[in-house]
Parts: structure tokens; sequence; C-alpha cells
């Protein structure tokens, strides 16, 4: 029986042993259990962060793709409107240098030829084409 009581002693030292490693165990796990909900904690705060200042920046990138958008349709518009300009003012210096034969008259930028001449009109479109002209009909008072 003093084999079994010293058994018996032995074995519940060896249990609070165990018990003991086994709370310092649980202990540190526990801990770090802990430290490792605090960093997930901070990861989940930095990422919610992170996906409003993405969130913002994108917003801010659409603002600014439409915004180059409208300026380059706006470039465009106005590279079409200059052309357009320089167009109309080489015709306009072409038409203010541009001078008539001896004995024409300019009107709207073209020279026309005033014959005293009577005749037939293939007659007159022959004479016309021989001075590298065509004969005209005047249909509007402006032009008479």
């Amino acid at each position: 029986m003093a084999g079994l009581i010293g058994l018996g002693v032995h074995y519940r030292e060896s249990v609070r042993d165990s018990s003991a490693k086994l709370s310092t165990v649980k202990a540190n796990l526990t801990e770090r259990l802990q430290s490792i909900n605090n960093e997930m904690s901070s990861v989940t705060e930095e990422r919610d962060r992170l996906n409003a200042s993405l969130s913002e920046i994108t917003e801010e990138l659409d603002k600014l793709q439409s915004l180059s958008k409208q300026n380059h349709d706006s470039a465009q518009r106005s590279a079409a409107e200059l052309s357009s300009i320089k167009v109309n003012l080489t015709e306009l210096l072409q038409a203010r240098e541009k001078t008539c034969p001896a004995g024409w008259k300019m009107f709207s930028h073209n020279c026309y030829f005033l014959s005293d001449k009577s005749g037939s009109w293939d007659k007159g479109r022959e004479d016309c084409k021989g001075k590298g002209a065509d004969l005209l009909v005047i249909n509007t008072l402006k032009s008479r």
C-alpha cells in the first residue's frame, strides 16, 4: 500500500507540474493570440484607410480624365476653328492681292469684263473663252 500511496503522490505531483506547465502554455498562447488580434485590428484599420484613399483617388482620376477629354475636345474644336480662320484669311489676302487685267472690274473677289459689243450668245462665249474666261448671266441686282 505504501507503494500505491507513493505512486499516488508522485502522480499528483506530476499532474500538478503538468497543470502548471499547461497554465503557462495557455497564458503564453492567450498573450500571443491577443497580440495577433491587436495586429490584425491595426492591419484592418490600415486596409480600411487605404480603401478609402483608393476610392478618393479613383474619383479624382475619373474627374481628371473627364476634364482631359473635355480639354482635348475643346482643343480639337479650337484647332478646327483656327484652321477655318486661316483658310478664310488666306482667301481674303489672296483676293486683296489679286488684280484684274486692264479693262476688267473686280466684284466679290472675281474679275469681270463688261463688253459693249453685241452679238449672239455663241459669239460672246467664244470671245470670253479667248480671254480665258466664260460668259456670265447676271441674275441679281447686286451683281448688275
